[in-house]
């Protein structure tokens, strides 16, 4: 090839310089915040994504892992410092140690600014929209803002018993005696110092009304070391009480405060009224069909999992207006007729295209999305304007604080009713 030819390809590429190694040093400025949590920098052409950094900051970064194009890195100096980081609350949190928080060397209010930035920057990315929401922060009473939240933990359990979390992008377990965003109530210490070998994981969880449970699991096999297996969740939203049986296996939400905050914000948003038909789709044990279903509606609720399946046919056995059904959303939804109001709580991956169309045929005046990822959230809000459901409003929330995951609520409505 010419030297013009080698030019040519080079300036193709992005005029990179060569490539970065495993190992390598280099000092980078860190210019904003990615979904995930990794601050963004550059460096001779090359994407570096660099962990423990806040943008504005510059610092030394050592390479981790290359790719063909972008590499991650850790900051392993801190050149020129933001006035966003503070101390780690929990000394777990550092290179080479925990790799459960992200973003524990920002401070609570900085955390929820950047995953502000990383909502607006999803938006305008995947759904060609602008957007500005604050993330609100659900603080425990008598915690430091970001601590004491997490009502379940789950931990690997090492070669010796001992258990822990893995380290950042990493398979390598890093042993733990506490955890400071877990709810005093799963009394941490007294699994930590214990061993448990022959597990693959051990999770501790609580629930509002006092119940703890020791769960073990190995090769996908669930079992009850100390505790109940069917907990009891009591939800109060603005005086009215919600009731819930709750496997160990089931889903519920791991913020003390999520369920409250959530019930309340997805009835204020579909205002549902009395002889309405409702949707809760991935509706888990029925976190939005029972306040819906006190609402007057008849509601049918869709999930797949055969544990919050069961918890749900006891959560309503007294409840005429609400139906259960075991199934694939997608496959579910082409069976049914009209509908007035859908609340969906999808996994991280969202609903996608096939169940958003689904959704529109359906005709519902009011859509309301419960999403713990922005990216997914974004996609399916374009899906949505496809099939002429426009974004109405969306609210965001510290449900995950020290991490770089945030929950959203969004609220979509016909663009012609």
């Amino acid at each position: 090839m010419s030297a013009t030819g080698r030019a040519g390809k080079n300036q193709q590429s992005g005029n990179k310089a060569a490539k970065l190694q495993v190992g390598q040093v280099v000092e980078v400025e860190i210019a904003a915040m990615a979904h995930g949590g990794h601050g963004v920098a550059r460096h001779d052409g090359w994407v570096i994504f660099v962990r423990y950094a806040i943008p504005g900051e510059r610092v030394k970064a050592q390479i981790t892992s290359t790719g063909s194009t972008f590499c991650r890195g850790d900051a392993i100096e801190i050149l020129v410092e933001s006035p966003d980081r503070v101390k780690p609350p929990c000394k777990h949190a550092k290179a080479k140690g925990c790799g459960g928080c992200d973003f524990q060397f920002i401070s609570p209010v900085a955390q929820r600014k950047f995953k502000s930035g990383i909502i607006k920057e999803q938006f305008a990315r995947l759904a060609k929209m602008d957007i500005d929401v604050e993330v609100q922060a659900l603080i425990i009473d008598g915690f430091q803002d970001g601590l004491g939240y997490r009502t379940r933990i789950s931990m690997h359990v090492g070669r010796d018993g001992e258990v822990g979390f893995l380290g950042a992008r990493s398979h390598e377990l890093y042993a733990i005696d506490d955890c400071l965003i877990a709810a005093p109530a799963l009394n941490l210490p007294e699994v930590t110092k214990q061993r448990w070998a022959s597990q693959d994981r051990v999770e501790v969880l609580t629930s509002s009304t006092g119940d703890r449970s020791v769960v073990l699991e190995k090769n996908e096999i669930v079992r009850v070391a100390e505790g109940p297996m069917l907990q009891n969740e009591v939800v109060e939203v603005n005086g009215e009480k919600f009731e819930y049986q709750v496997s160990v296996d089931s889903f519920w939400q791991g913020n003390k405060k999520a369920p409250e905050v959530f019930i309340a914000r997805v009835l204020s948003e579909l205002e549902p009224k009395a002889g309405d038909i409702a949707l809760d789709l991935y509706g888990g044990v029925g976190l939005f069909a029972k306040p819906l279903a006190a609402r007057g509606c008849t509601v049918q609720l869709i999930e797949t999992g055969a544990s919050a399946i069961k918890d749900a046919k006891v959560n309503f056995a007294n409840t005429g207006s609400v139906s259960i059904h075991q199934g694939d959303v997608a496959k579910y939804l082409p069976r049914l007729n009209k509908v007035d109001l859908i609340v969906l709580d999808p996994p991280r991956a969202g609903a996608g295209n096939d169940v958003v169309v689904q959704m529109a045929k359906l005709a519902p005046r009011a859509i309301c999305y419960v999403s713990c990822d922005p990216a997914s959230l974004a996609r399916d809000t374009a899906y949505l304007a496809d099939v002429g459901y426009k974004l109405r409003s969306i609210a965001a929330f510290d449900a995950f604080p020290m991490t770089a995951h945030v929950e959203c609520i969004a609220t979509y409505i016909p663009v012609i009713s």
